[in-house]
């Protein structure tokens, strides 16, 4: 099972717009200005980290076997939720996401030897939305590739979840979702949330200038009572 979130994050990395982000690449070959540090592992630490992790906590006691030997790990640290996983064959990830309200989480990609390959932000809410820039690198850990995924939007998620609360939403739930697309030039953002005072879920499709709403759907959760 801890295999496919490591699939699932490849598939962000590589095909985030054809969830509809728009995308403006530069390739940067003697960046002078914000390139981050380099923030290389120790895998081995992180291996032992997993091994442990992994003998003590085993999803429904499942014995998990695969070749090459995936890890997992995850602890919360001063309030910061650490997520390790991958194989030696396709790479490990490093996710950080801190407590609610935050909504950001930064996920760092490393090549089998421990030296930073991506380095990215996704949204807790959902994580194929890639926010900000994703970087590229090459093993001298100099930044090789810039993607801007927020290139043609002009609101934030921060003012989405905005107005989620100014419509009695709940953000950090189960049936909340927001997501972003671009098509025929203009932006757009679908949003979804379970209204705390009617119990119904609201469905809205936002023009991203200025938050219009475009549409306006209701459904009801009965579904969720056991």
């Amino acid at each position: 099972m801890y295999r496919y979130s490591l699939i699932s994050l490849i598939l962000v990395v590589l095909s985030c717009n054809s969830n509809g982000q728009n995308q403006k690449i530069s390739d940067v070959s003697n960046p002078q200005k914000n390139q981050k540090n380099m923030q290389n592992i120790d895998l081995k630490v992180w291996k032992e980290k997993a091994n442990e992790y992994q003998k003590n906590i085993n999803e429904e006691g499942e014995v998990i076997s695969t070749n090459p030997k995936y890890y997992f790990f995850q602890e919360e640290k001063n309030n910061i939720l650490y997520e390790f996983s991958g194989d030696d064959s396709e790479g490990f990830s490093l996710i950080e996401t801190k407590k609610e309200p935050n909504i950001y989480s930064d996920v760092n990609f490393y090549r089998n030897d421990g030296h930073l390959l991506y380095s990215f932000s996704t949204l807790t809410i959902n994580p194929k939305i890639v926010i900000g820039e994703h970087l590229e690198y090459n093993e001298d850990g100099k930044i090789v590739k810039r993607i801007d995924y927020d290139d043609g939007f002009v609101r934030t998620p921060q003012e989405i979840v905005t107005f989620i609360k100014s419509n009695k939403g709940e953000v950090f739930h189960e049936l909340t979702i927001i997501d972003r697309n671009k098509t025929n030039g203009k932006s757009f953002w679908h949003v979804e949330f379970l209204n705390t005072k009617t119990k119904n879920v609201e469905i809205y499709e936002l023009d991203d200038q200025n938050l219009q709403i475009l549409s306006k759907q209701e459904r009801d959760s009965d579904f969720l009572a056991d």
